[in-house]
């Protein structure tokens, strides 16, 4: 496995770099990528290049020994750094493409005015255009010594045969905790609120609210049942639970679950368009990409000939 990691210091590329550290083995690489800002010397009218150049440099370095420092020690000394002298977002698609990892790793920008997850102009550039899985990570409030917990999303089972083969790829830790969560979309455009249903429920006189709902009931115990059929070929971390079927609109579902069951990691596909060369994101993904509070893998889906 080769990862390309984007970094520059910051708590996002922190958190990038130590997912990688907890997804990769010994035996993988990591290809660190840093663009240094430009630099100017204030207080003269042409600056010394040379001084800038070397500043340059020696920011690289110190940014280069941080993140070096962040991953295990066998996977950290034969990691590979690489100085960009392009803007990010045009540095690290040349450099994919030049490479060819098999996983691209950037930071999140932190939090927005109202407190939400926001996803920066390089990092979502990156989602967009490029045909391998990407990993958006944002810090952790959790202590990272806790067993790292992964929440796998599916859309179509036989479309996720993508992020099936990547996680196969990956080496989780042994105390990784993995769940399995589809969600079937409401027929209403913002779901039904939860009281209803439960009012439904418990209308067991109600013959026409008995009926939808062991009808649901019956649905989403097939769908639970050929997940579980389907993902037996998964890493041991996915096949200690049994597979969450819920109704709703997805997006909202699946950030509600990740935040609530505490995931550190959710992996959800998009849509690849090889005509175009660009992975257009559903509003699904978008929507777990910009409001998800933990760090996400886009895992583009290839249409086999």
């Amino acid at each position: 496995m080769k990862a390309l990691c984007a970094i520059d210091g910051s708590a996002g590329s922190d958190a990038a770099v130590q997912m990688l550290g907890r997804l990769l083995s010994e035996d993988d690489l990591v290809i660190f990528y840093y663009s240094p800002p430009e630099l100017t010397v204030h207080g003269q009218s042409v600056p010394d290049l040379k001084l800038v150049e070397q500043a340059r440099a020696s920011l690289a370095e110190k940014v280069f020994e941080h993140a070096r420092e962040l991953l295990p020690q066998q996977l950290s000394e034969h990691s590979i750094a690489i100085t960009g002298l392009q803007k990010p977002r045009l540095g690290i698609i040349a450099a994919a493409k030049e490479h060819r990892p098999d996983l691209i790793a950037v930071g999140a920008r932190g939090t927005n005015r109202l407190g939400l997850p926001r996803i920066g102009s390089v990092s979502r550039a990156v989602v967009h255009s490029t045909e391998v899985p990407v990993l958006i990570a944002r810090p952790s409030p959790h202590d990272q010594s806790a067993p790292l917990r992964v929440l796998l999303c599916y859309d179509r089972i036989d479309e996720n045969r993508d992020a099936d083969a990547l996680l196969g790829r990956l080496s989780f830790p042994s105390n990784t905790e993995g769940r399995i969560l589809h969600v079937v979309e409401s027929p209403f455009v913002d779901g039904i609120p939860s009281w209803i249903e439960e009012e439904a429920r418990a209308a067991k006189h109600d013959p026409i609210a008995k009926a939808y709902i062991e009808e649901q009931d019956e649905k989403f115990e097939e769908l639970r049942q050929q997940l579980t059929d389907h993902c037996r070929e998964l890493p041991s971390a996915f096949l200690t639970s049994q597979p969450a079927v819920l109704g709703g609109r997805a997006g909202a579902k699946i950030v509600k679950y990740a935040e609530s069951e505490e995931m550190n990691l959710v992996v959800i596909g998009a849509h690849h368009t090889g005509a175009v060369m660009r992975v257009l994101i559903g509003s699904t993904s978008e929507h777990v990409l910009s409001h998800a509070n933990c760090s996400v893998l886009i895992v583009p889906h290839h249409d086999v000939p």
